[in-house]
């Protein structure tokens, strides 16, 4: 859209939710948290139009009250439309 890209995930086994970020700057930044396993996509709103965005996903998991993060991460960068 104009103003707004949606990041669609594969869905990793034995994980509880997901972390979403942005690349601001020079670092990663946390814009979203989603407690659900089943859900894999996330519309980021409020954007510059015709502007190169990247974002990531990071799988987690909830076991023993503790929570653990998936080493790994994968991004994608993406523009929105003119």
């Amino acid at each position: 859209g104009y103003t707004a890209i949606r990041v669609t995930w594969t869905k990793s086994a034995g994980a509880t939710g997901y972390a979403l970020y942005k690349h601001v700057g020079t670092k990663w930044v946390r814009v979203k948290t989603i407690n659900n396993a089943k859900t894999n996509s996330y519309a980021y709103t409020g954007l510059k139009r015709n502007t190169i965005y990247k974002f990531a996903v990071r799988p987690y998991k909830v076991a023993g009250g503790k929570v653990a993060y998936a080493a790994s991460y994968t991004s994608v960068s993406a523009r929105t439309l003119k």
